[in-house]
């Protein structure tokens, strides 16, 4: 019978799917690489799932240490239950360390009504934590619409090599996945929001659609085989000051010298004909330059794409009036030729115009994007003190810089900055209230010194 109720038990285990409870921090961002569509960056996976078995680990006998939570490392987690996460969109094998440690929670039973309830329940939970500090590089599919006004999703697939019906993935409410974008290493060309986004593909975004067309095997995979998966998303905003210097500027000049050409009479095509076509190869050199140095091959067209064509149109407008003046002289005399040269003169001349227009509209959509992304920042995240801010920073610069280091030192590190970060998202609210505080007391303060002031001068 008790070999019945064992192999009951290990098949009730196996069909209910444990809930792994994950965040993300990004330590460190480097290199976006825009021509590899790749970034770099040093990130600290924590997972923790529940595990009733832990409480061997823990001395319950004790009185002292049955009325307070504990914490502490575990040396051998190969003997517990894992759900084996991984990094999907992760290239070419990067560095990882693992570090584990469980934790006794007390339950909070007060709002229980029945006593005998709060008699057979458990008074702990046990959790069970991993740890991995993962560098190296991520693929990353960037989109390039709004290039050089672009803001990029920094994304990272966490799963794992079990299914579904094994493992729930889902993101720590209690403790949020942040960024620390004060080590951001390309600061001159990105600048990093601090909030994260979170997706699953639970969600209606990542629901796979099947074609009326597709066969039962793809409907079979579609129901049965399906793993896990939640994405942390950070995003990184293009400082585009470079671009518009060196390329903006630059096929605005080239495009605006065409219009010199006019200044030449139409009745010597042999002049401004080498002149426009001259014009016409260098814009046409420039575009193929920095195309092939900044871009991916991609199979659209990017905002600066847009402008740079349609410069070309321009360039490539005039060079076909300019050669059919010949023509028009032949057809009609000097003076309706030369008028119709200034009618098309004035012609071009609003097409540029409204062209730079919708060039402003353009790039003010794309600067919206931006100002939603300041947003969502302003409202996760609250302004923090310097000494947090160096706290941080400090702590993860040593950490980082720490590698010679014996593996004991790296694991009391890795804990101590995750309760580092815990703690200084948690004092934020604190110390905005501790100073809302001072400031109201400050200010009764003063009023009372002015009353007493005016008291006196009027004694």
């Amino acid at each position: 019978m008790n070999q019945i109720k064992n192999k009951v038990n290990c098949n009730l285990n196996a069909t209910e799917s444990r809930e792994v409870q994950i965040r993300i921090i990004f330590l460190r961002v480097g290199e976006i690489d825009t021509l590899n569509e790749k970034f770099f960056a040093e990130i600290l996976v924590e997972s923790k799932w529940e595990e009733p078995s832990l409480s061997v680990e823990f001395d319950l006998t004790k009185e002292e240490n049955q009325f307070y939570n504990e914490e502490k490392e575990l040396n051998n987690p190969t003997k517990y239950w894992n759900p084996k996460i991984y990094i999907e969109n992760a290239l070419n094998d990067p560095k990882q360390t693992v570090h584990h440690k469980i934790k006794k929670e007390i339950l909070d039973t007060k709002n229980e009504s029945n006593l005998t309830e709060q008699v057979n329940k458990p008074k702990y939970k046990f959790w069970l934590y991993e740890y991995r500090k993962i560098k190296g590089h991520f693929f990353e599919k960037l989109e390039l619409d709004y290039f050089p006004l672009d803001v990029q999703d920094l994304s990272i697939s966490v799963t794992t090599f079990r299914s579904n019906k094994e493992v729930n993935l889902i993101h720590n409410k209690k403790k949020p996945s942040i960024v620390n974008s004060n080590l951001t290493i390309d600061q001159n060309i990105w600048h990093l929001y601090q909030h994260v986004e979170i997706k699953t593909n639970n969600d209606s975004d990542f629901e796979d659609t099947l074609e009326p067309e597709s066969t039962t095997f793809d409907k079979y995979l579609k129901n049965s085989i399906k793993f896990p998966l939640i994405m942390f998303q950070c995003r990184a905003a293009r400082r585009s000051g470079y671009y518009f210097w060196n390329a903006y500027i630059l096929i605005f000049f080239i495009t605006s010298a065409v219009f010199t050409t006019f200044s030449i009479d139409n009745d010597k095509p042999h002049f401004r004909l080498p002149t426009t076509a001259t014009l016409l190869l260098t814009s046409i050199t420039f575009r193929w330059s920095y195309s092939s140095r900044c871009l991916p091959t991609v199979n659209y067209l990017t905002s600066l794409d847009k402008y740079s064509i349609f410069s070309l149109f321009l360039i490539f407008l005039t060079l076909m009036w300019h050669g059919s003046n010949k023509f028009l002289l032949t057809i009609f005399n000097q003076q309706t030729v030369y008028n119709l040269d200034d009618l098309f003169l004035a012609f071009l001349f609003i097409l540029f115009t409204l062209s730079h227009i919708v060039l402003f509209i353009w790039l003010k959509s794309a600067n919206s994007i931006r100002n939603a992304m300041k947003e969502k920042d302003n409202k996760l995240f609250k302004p923090q003190t310097k000494s947090c801010e160096s706290l941080l920073s400090n702590e993860i610069m040593i950490d980082s810089n720490n590698n010679n280091t014996i593996m004991n030192t790296k694991r009391l590190s890795v804990f101590s900055t995750i309760n580092n970060i815990d703690a200084i998202n948690a004092g934020k609210k604190k110390y905005m209230m501790k100073k809302a505080t001072q400031f109201k007391s400050g200010l009764t303060n003063i009023k009372e010194n002015n009353n007493e002031k005016f008291l006196s001068s009027q004694a």
